[in-house]
Order: structure tokens, then sequence, then C-alpha cells
């Protein structure tokens, strides 16, 4: 289990058991008693309990230790997560993680003064794509599209398919001063920019089955978006998106307080 012969684990001692000396003693402490702790240990996740043996005085006389490889469930536990939040299609995080995560994102934001930017964006046209190509192509489409999205994004970034042909990217903020919220918001807008127009470009560019396809694209950020709510966030971007669409499509828009949400 640990690779280690019989005489390094005896030389070793408890201590050396696992080489994270913090770790055994933490578990060994008397004063604050720590249940199993799971940890990496070379290729293995392990589930770990130690404790000190006190004799009938109460003196300590030895220590036991109980190691279990948790490795074949720890993974499990991470495909099943995965497939919770994963859109089987794309690839990409699903709705559930992106009503979750946009909440988290926007209450940091909110808390910190740290600005966000939500990316929305759809394919062109693709109800016409679908009745000319039939739906597993456009499938194909749409599977590209989420691959071109990571492409596209930093690795803190979170690309989610919001339904159908539409798709968001969550691109929080906190890289730079907290006390400068507008050229923050204005900075993080920037980002957001470059990022979608990247992704438009690319979009374009790209060959699925010798077929081509354009997207539209929406962005609002927070604090030019006064966002009390999740919802707030994605009429501002869905609103950004309807000018794209009015203005000829195959075009980025930005939020601004001009652009009010329709419907």
């Amino acid at each position: 289990l640990l690779g280690k012969t019989t005489v390094q684990i005896q030389e070793g001692g408890i201590l050396g058991l696992l080489d994270d000396t913090d770790t055994i003693w933490r578990l060994l402490g008397t004063d604050e008693r720590l249940g199993p702790v799971a940890l990496d240990y070379k290729e293995r996740r392990l589930l770990v309990s130690a404790s000190t043996i006190f004799d009938e005085s109460g003196e300590a006389i030895g220590s036991a230790a109980l190691l279990r490889d948790i490795s074949a469930e720890y993974r499990l536990l991470n495909e099943l997560e995965r497939l919770s939040t994963t859109d089987a299609l794309t690839d990409v995080f699903n709705r559930r993680h992106l009503d979750n995560q946009l909440r988290k994102e926007l209450e940091r934001s909110r808390e910190t003064g740290v600005p966000l930017s939500l990316i929305m964006f759809d394919a062109d046209h693709f109800k016409n794509f679908n009745d000319t190509y039939g739906h597993d192509q456009g499938d194909r489409v749409l599977k590209t599209m989420g691959a071109q999205m990571k492409l596209a994004i930093r690795k803190y970034d979170i690309p989610c398919r919001y339904g159908g042909e539409e798709f968001m990217i969550i691109l929080p903020g906190g890289y730079g001063g907290l006390g400068f919220m507008n050229l923050l918001a204005s900075t993080v807008g920037e980002r957001g920019l470059t990022v979608a127009e990247r992704l438009r470009t690319d979009v374009a560019s790209m060959k699925v089955d010798g077929l081509s396809v354009t997207i539209s694209l929406g962005i609002a950020t927070y604090p030019v978006v006064a966002a009390k709510a999740p919802e707030d966030m994605i009429l501002a971007a869905d609103a950004a998106l309807y000018k794209s669409k009015e203005g000829g499509r195959n075009m980025t828009s930005v939020y601004t307080p001009e652009v009010a949400p329709k419907g």
C-alpha cells in the first residue's frame, strides 16, 4: 500500500508512515481528535485514521494507524460529480452548474466589489440549420462550439450550456485591487469583449463536415449591471445579445444602461 519495506516503516515510526508528519501529529492529538482523513499518497487516495494508545494510568504507550485504499471510490465520486455538472453533448458545464456558480460568483462580487462578466451567445439561424441539415449535424456543430469555448477561455472561467443552442461563459474578476471598482469593471468588461471576439472569429472560421456557422454574443458586467440576483445578469446579457441579433448577427454587443432588457 505504501511502497515501503518493513524496515523502512519500522525505522520511520508512525510519524514517518506517510511522509507527512503534521497530519499524523494532528490525528494523534488528544486535545482535538480528528476523524479519518482522506489524502493523496503517491498514486493512491488513502483514508487514514491514527490514535495514541494509553495505559490504565493514562500514560501514552504506543500508537496505532489504520489505512484504507479508497482510490476506486474516489475516482467514482469524481466521475459522478463530473456527470452531474456536465452537459453530455458539448462537455461544458450544464444549466444546473451555471445557476449555482453564477449565484456564488455574483454574491462574491457584491461582497468584495470585484467585477464579474457574463457572456451569452447562440448560433445564428440554428433552427434553419437543423431543418436543412438535420439534428444530428446540428449536434455535431454544438459539440464543436463547446470545444471552441474551452480553447477561448482561462482555466478559471466557467463555460456552460444554457439550453438548446444557447451558451454562457462566466468570467470572474478579482485579479486587481479591490478599491478601483469602475476601473476593474472596465478591465473585466474589456477582457470579456476580447474573449467573446476571439470565440466569435474562431467559430466563424471553423468547419464541421464542410459546413460553417456563426454566433452572436452579448456581454454583461457587474457592477455596470446593478445586479441583485443572477437573473439580472442573464437578462442584461440577453439584452446585449438581442442587440447583436438586431445589428445583423455574427457580432458582439456589450450591455450598457441604455440597453434595456427586452420583455
